[in-house]
Order: structure tokens, then C-alpha cells, then sequence
């Protein structure tokens, strides 16, 4: 029996595929057809898995509609699948559980809740039980239910009841009372928004019966404020001023508000050692911040903001003062009359008569004489009248009265220092001494001059509203600055909750996206009948070794006109055919191969070829892509075969 060299290989490659895989071959062929071969690595074996073990979900999965409309709803799946993992990478939020326990108390109530299944922690900072906020109204009641907390439950006036008895002295029932009015003035001042915990404190001495001898109480209160939030001046007034109105005999001057860094919240009407209240002070730190941010304004733009640095001082004074004038006749125009009374009275007397008396006992009046000395008798017609006249003239003055209160706060004298960098960009595009213009980028540096210095201090001057009789002061100076050094970053990196989330979302994308490519992909190309890049690539394959089994078909003539073997391209000057390497080929129909012989005995009849593909590798290409591999190189090495084999194998089919 006369076999080829192809025919030989074939038979190799088919013996191993046999042994190591049971499924189909690499190189697929169409069962019932003709039609050219395509490599598709292990083609079906999801549909017939599936069709195997459901023979109606394959004709439902082969339904048009079907496959059109499972890609969404594999998407749609994935998705959800998405949304469900990034959550659950998500750290929950925890809200903590009976904020007033005692460490005992807490300390049970995290036993009681890790048996009852729940996920207590203790928060680092503040150190509360916390739980789930998903979970949290059914771990208060689950505690509850257990007793927790036996101690410190009852808070405020409640527990006046519980620790009230018969043998309780006064001094106790007075500090419960205080304490039970401090616990009550801390949950009033818990209702405020900004307002995360609040503890009061109240010094309450004993009164005595006499007003002058009575000691005034006196309260602290400590405030604890949520991130981010701010208490204005308003609210501390009210909160001084709710307990205040809850204390007899406070004064809203002996509340003392602090937070938790430490800072006195409520100074704003209290004076600090310079006789400055701090609303004055924070008027007179908002305008030099006016002043200074002018600055920055005007020069960061034309030296970059990090060239230019400035300090403002504004001295203000605060002094009130009211005046009072008053003005008489402002015009000139002299007093003017505004009412005249006049009064005449005239009194008439009787002559005295009747018997005579104290009445008629009166002396003779004074003779009269004429201008010839001789006496007359003086006349009687005035005898007994009397006349008195009274005049009473007001007159009105011109009266200006003016009430004067000078403004809080005036400005008395600024003063402006401005330090400007020495080599500050300037608005020139050459660039320094000694760089190449080719590689100079950016605006050159130049060093300030006196004039630029001078055009600088203008500028500051008009923006300041400067006043020579004020005694205002501008300073201007360049001086070289250091580069601003970076702030380092107190926090650790693995405990910045945004850089945290931060990665979270991005580890979430990449996993979708790996989802997405391995699994979804195929599977959407599958049921779209879309081929797979490496389908599509050994459809190519295939249809490059079919090219080349029909180039081989066409045999190669020697000088004789004779077909020359396989393989060969031409012979050499002895006449005999060799390859595109110059090797001798030998005519494959003259290997005779028994059938008896074994696959050593035709590997032995193969050397003379002095093929570069060794005998061992042969042996060790038991994997299928090992296969795939030793095929490629067989059709690289010798084309002609393997069209050959490809052609007793279509036949044979």
C-alpha cells in the first residue's frame, strides 16, 4: 500500500486529536456539504448543552425575537448586578444607639445586639455604640425589650420620680432638681439645627431671704456643632437667653456658651483686653479683608497671584458721641414782637361824708396857686380816682436745636504694606539673557524697576481711598520669593473618605467593564450570529489554506515539461527538485509505507526531508492549541501536503 508523505501526517494529527480530545477537531467541516471549512475552536457546544438538557429552551432561544432581545436582558441583568455590588462595597451609614449610656450599659448593649444579630460598632472619635441606620429603630426596640439601658434611661425630670424618697436630704433633692433642669435645657438646646450635642451646667447657690445678700446663679453651656455648620451671633444670644429665662435670678451676662474647640461663642458683647467687643473686631477684620482682596484683584492679574502678597491695617475708632446745639436768631433778622398786652385801671373814691370820724378826719388839701402868687382853692374833680397802667410785650427769638451722633467706627488711618516678587512676569515676550528663544515658553521674568514700583504704589493708593490728612501709609517693595512649598497632607490616604469612594467607583467600572467584555459580549455576538474575533480570524485561516490547496493543485513543471514533486519550486544543476530553502524535495509517491508499520518506522522514512518540525515536537503536542500550532506550522513549512491532506479529507467526506 502506497501512501503519501500528507496522507501520513494526517493520519498523525488525527491519531492525537483522538486520544486527547473528544469533542470535535480543530478544524471543523460541514457534516452534509461541500462548503469550505472554518475553524471555530469547540463550535456549539453551548447550544448543544443546552439543547441536550432542554430541547424547548433551544427552539426558544432560536426564536429572531428572542435573540434580539437577549442582549438587553443580559445588559439589564449585569446592570442590576452593578448597582447590587457597588452597594454592597459601600460602607453603611450607622447612627448611634442611646447616646447618654454609661460604659457599662454599652457594653451590654453590644453583647445583647450581636446576639439578637445585628452589627454593632463603636465610633473612634466619640466613642457610641452605633448600629445600621437601616437597622436602627429594631435595635432600640431590641434593647428595649432586654432592659438596656438599666441605667441613665431617664433623663430630665422623669428621673426626679425614680430617685425621689423618704430618706432623701434636701442637698439631694436639690442637686437632682439642678440636674434634671440641666439635662431638660440641654434637649431644648439640642432642637437647634446646628446643634449636634449640648451639655449645660449650672451653679446654683443657696438664696438668702434678703435681697442685697443674694448671690446670682451662673451657667457654662458646651456645644458640640455638626461638620460644616456654623452658629451665627443670633443663635447664641438665643440659646443664652433660653436659659436665662429658665433660671430665676441668671442673667444673660453670666451664660458662658463654648464649643467643642474650645472657642467662646458668646463674647460678641463682651469687651477683650484692647477695649474692643468682638463685633468690632470681626467689622474691622472684614474691612482690611475688603482691602486686601482690592489688592489682590487689581495685581494678580497683571503679577500672577502668587507674586504679590499684602497685610492691611485699619485702625477705627468706635467712640460715641452725641452733641446737642442750639441756636438763637440763626438769620440775623433780630427779635420780633409776638404778643403785646396792655392795661389801664382807673379807681374812683367817695367823698367823705356822715358823721365825723377816722373817715372825714383828714387834712385839707395843698393850696394852688396862680401864676400872681395868689391861693385857689384846688380843684375837686380828681378827688378820689386812682389809675394804674400795666404793658406785657413777649417777644420771639429764632431757635435751632440739633441733637448730634457721630458714626461708630470711623477710619482714623489705614496702612498698606505690598510685597511684590522680584522677578515677576512681565509683559514683555523676550525672553532672559542666556536662554535659547527657541526653548523659552511663557512670559519672561523681569526684574521690578523703581518706575514699575511707583505705578504700583498708585494703584494700591486709589484702591485704599489713600487720604495724606488722615496720615494713611503705603509701602511697596520687591524682593524675591520663595516657591510656595505643597501642604502636606495630614490624613493618611486609606483614610480619606472621598479618595476612598473615590476608588470604590472606579474598581465598580472596572469590574462592569471586564463583566461586560467577557461574558456579555460573546454571548450578544453568539445570539446576534455576529462571528467572534476569533472566529472571524480562523475563517480566514481556513480560507487562506483553500488559496493555497488550489495553488498547490496546480502542479510545477520542470525543465523536462514533467510535473515536478510536491513541494519543490524548481531543480538544481544536478536536475534534482528542491524546495523554496534550496533542500532536495523527495517525490512523495515513492515512499511506500506497509501496513504493518508502525509510526516510528514512517517518522524514520520522513528524515531524508530534513523538515525543520522535529520529531518531538510531534510527541508533545497533546493540547489543542499545541495542535492548532503544529498545523500552522506544517501549512508554513509546506503548503502543498497540507492542501493535499485537506483534499483527501473533503473527498473522503
Amino acid at each position: 500500500m502506497a501512501t503519501t508523505t500528507a496522507d501520513m501526517q494526517a493520519i498523525q494529527a488525527a491519531d492525537q486529536t483522538t486520544e486527547n480530545v473528544p469533542e470535535k477537531p480543530a478544524i471543523a467541516r460541514e457534516n452534509q456539504s461541500n462548503t469550505t471549512p472554518v475553524v471555530t475552536g469547540t463550535p456549539g457546544l453551548l447550544e448543544n448543552t443546552v439543547g441536550r438538557a432542554f430541547p424547548s429552551m433551544q427552539e426558544m432561544l432560536a426564536q429572531p425575537a428572542v435573540k434580539k432581545a437577549t442582549p438587553i436582558i443580559m445588559i439589564g441583568i449585569l446592570f442590576v448586578f452593578l448597582i447590587a455590588s457597588f452597594m454592597a462595597i459601600q460602607e453603611p451609614v450607622y447612627r448611634p444607639v442611646f447616646p447618654g449610656m454609661t460604659d457599662s450599659d454599652r457594653q451590654l448593649a453590644m453583647e445583647t445586639l450581636k446576639e439578637g444579630g445585628f452589627s454593632p460598632q463603636l465610633n473612634r472619635q466619640s466613642g457610641q455604640l452605633e448600629v445600621d441606620a437601616g437597622s436602627y429603630h429594631e435595635a432600640k426596640i431590641y434593647l428595649a425589650s432586654q432592659g438596656i439601658p438599666a441605667e441613665g434611661s431617664a433623663s430630665g425630670f422623669e428621673a426626679l420620680s425614680q430617685s425621689s424618697s423618704i430618706t432623701t436630704s434636701q442637698f439631694m433633692e436639690q442637686a437632682n432638681y439642678a440636674a434634671a433642669v440641666e439635662q431638660e435645657l440641654a434637649k431644648s438646646i439640642l432642637r437647634i439645627s446646628t446643634v449636634k450635642h449640648a451639655r449645660v451646667h449650672l451653679a446654683l447657690p443657696q438664696q438668702s431671704v434678703f435681697v442685697r445678700d443674694r448671690t446670682p446663679p451662673k451657667a457654662s453651656i458646651v456645644i458640640t456643632r455638626y461638620p460644616g455648620r456654623h452658629m451665627d451671633a443670633n443663635q447664641v444670644n438665643a440659646v443664652i437667653n433660653l436659659v436665662a429665662s429658665s433660671v430665676p435670678y441668671l442673667s444673660p451676662t453670666d451664660v458662658s456658651v463654648v464649643d467643642s474647640l474650645g472657642n467662646l461663642l458668646s463674647d460678641t458683647t463682651q469687651e477683650s483686653p484692647l477695649g474692643l467687643t468682638s463685633a468690632q473686631l470681626r467689622h474691622k477684620q472684614q474691612l482690611e479683608d475688603t482691602y486686601r482682596n482690592r489688592i489682590y484683584q487689581l495685581l494678580g492679574p497683571i503679577y500672577g497671584e502668587d507674586n504679590v502678597r499684602a497685610q492691611v491695617d485699619v485702625e477705627l475708632d468706635f467712640t460715641e458721641v452725641e452733641s446737642t446745639f442750639e441756636t438763637y436768631d440763626p438769620n440775623g433778622k433780630g427779635e420780633k414782637t409776638r404778643s403785646e398786652v396792655l392795661s389801664l385801671d382807673r379807681m374812683a373814691t367817695a367823698d367823705a361824708e356822715g358823721v365825723p370820724g377816722a373817715t372825714t378826719n383828714q387834712p385839707p388839701m395843698d393850696p394852688e396857686f396862680d401864676q400872681d402868687g395868689r391861693a385857689t382853692p384846688k380843684s375837686t374833680a380828681n378827688i378820689g380816682e386812682t389809675v394804674s397802667s400795666r404793658t406785657t410785650r413777649n417777644y420771639e427769638l429764632d431757635r435751632i436745636i440739633r441733637t448730634v451722633k457721630d458714626a461708630n467706627g470711623d477710619v482714623v488711618r489705614v496702612s498698606v504694606a505690598v510685597a511684590v516678587n522680584r522677578f515677576a512676569p512681565g509683559e514683555y515676550p523676550q525672553p532672559p539673557e542666556g536662554i535659547d528663544p527657541s526653548d523659552f515658553e511663557g512670559p519672561s521674568l523681569v526684574e521690578m524697576t523703581e518706575p514699575e514700583l511707583t505705578r504700583v504704589n498708585n494703584l494700591v493708593r486709589g484702591v485704599v481711598n489713600f487720604d495724606v490728612e488722615r496720615g494713611d501709609q503705603v509701602t511697596v517693595v520687591a524682593t524675591p520669593f520663595d516657591p510656595a512649598a505643597e501642604l502636606e497632607n495630614l490624613m493618611p490616604w486609606y483614610e480619606n473618605i472621598l479618595l476612598l469612594n473615590a476608588i470604590k467607583g472606579i474598581v465598580a467600572m472596572i469590574v462592569f467593564a471586564l463583566i461586560a467584555f467577557i461574558l456579555v459580549r460573546p454571548v450578544a455576538y453568539k445570539l446576534l450570529g455576529i462571528p467572534l474575533p476569533h472566529e472571524r480570524k480562523a475563517a480566514e485561516q481556513a480560507e487562506a489554506m483553500r488559496l493555497a490547496a488550489e495553488q498547490a493543485a496546480e502542479p510545477v513543471l520542470g525543465p523536462d515539461g514533467q510535473p515536478l514533486p510536491a513541494g519543490a519550486v524548481g531543480v538544481n544543476a544536478d536536475g534534482v527538485p528542491v524546495g523554496s530553502d534550496g533542500a532536495p524535495v523527495i517525490d512523495e509517491s515513492e515512499i511506500e509505507i506497509g501496513e504493518g508499520e508502525s509510526l516510528e518506522e514512517i517518522r524514520a522514512k520522513l528524515k531524508p526531508k530534513k523538515s525543520s518540525i522535529s520529531a518531538d515536537l510531534l510527541d508533545t503536542a497533546n493540547t489543542y492549541d499545541d495542535k492548532v500550532a503544529l498545523i500552522r506550522m506544517l501549512v508554513q513549512e509546506d503548503s502543498g501536503r497540507v492542501a493535499t491532506v485537506l483534499k483527501s479529507m473533503i473527498k473522503a467526506s
